[in-house]
């Protein structure tokens, strides 16, 4: 009976994985919105709220692009802050055009696994010296009955114990502009933008606090022993996870 029990729920976990290397949602497409909160240093007067969604298409330099369009939606003073940007999306890789400079600043990386060291660039294109972040672990959350793929980063040259924690998440987008792959020099003080919301075509798919969700499954994962307990199942422990079912933190848990 155990045996039969422990089969089912590996068929279960093997479905679920197969379920979750099928093709990746695309961030940018249409029916796409984003809820953001600009927050600032100097207090909550200059705090407000934008959206940003997907208006149409365009191309720049045969490239194929989305164009999109900030408005401020809540704000105490007057304001008016609305403007159109083109991103494109390619190959899991996300660039936002900055019309002034003529070129495209990379934003995130969706192909990116866990390890890979994440280069922080400058307004010039070139990767500054002193700045990068890495990909500390690769999994899947559910949210709103969809699978999607997470990565969570480290904070710049491996600061980790900072918050708020950044993530990439598929078809989603980052939480928090701190882990975009381009340094924006930021005029007159300091300022930094998060997620609030994600909708496709007017419906809630994901939250703020959707980022932090409890994990389905993990692909990858680099931390110290002491932060995660890990287990096979003839209860061995591991520093990190290993192919097939673990125990992770009391919790079983597929990886590729």
């Amino acid at each position: 009976m155990k045996r039969i029990v422990l089969l089912s729920i590996v068929m279960f976990v093997l479905l679920g994985a197969k379920a979750q290397q099928s093709a990746s949602e695309p961030i940018l497409e249409d029916g796409k919105a984003w809820k953001w909160q600009h927050v600032s240093a100097f207090g909550e007067d200059e705090n407000y709220v934008f959206m940003v969604k997907v208006i149409g298409d365009t191309v720049i330099e045969g490239r194929k692009c989305k164009l999109m369009e900030s408005s401020t939606i809540m704000y105490m003073s007057e304001l008016n802050n609305n403007h159109v940007f083109a991103a494109c999306e390619e190959d899991g890789k996300i660039y936002e055009y900055i019309k002034q400079y003529n070129f495209f600043y990379p934003v995130l990386d969706m192909s990116l696994r866990a390890g890979d060291k994440v280069s922080i660039l400058d307004m010039s294109g070139a990767p500054m010296d002193d700045a990068f972040n890495r990909v500390i672990c690769e999994d899947y959350i559910e949210v709103f009955g969809k699978t999607r793929r997470r990565l969570q980063l480290s904070r710049r040259n491996d600061d980790d114990d900072v918050d708020p924690k950044l993530y990439w998440v598929e078809g989603i987008g980052f939480n928090n502009d701190l882990s975009r792959l381009t340094d924006y020099p930021v005029p007159g003080g300091w300022y930094r933008y998060e997620m609030l919301e994600c909708y496709k075509d007017g419906e809630l798919i994901f939250t703020r606090e959707d980022f932090d969700a409890e994990p389905c499954s993990v692909t990858d994962v680099l931390v110290e022993p002491e932060q995660m307990s890990i287990y096979d199942l003839k209860g061995i422990k591991h520093d990190r996870p290993v192919k097939g079912l673990n125990i992770i933190n009391g919790k079983m848990t597929f990886c590729r």
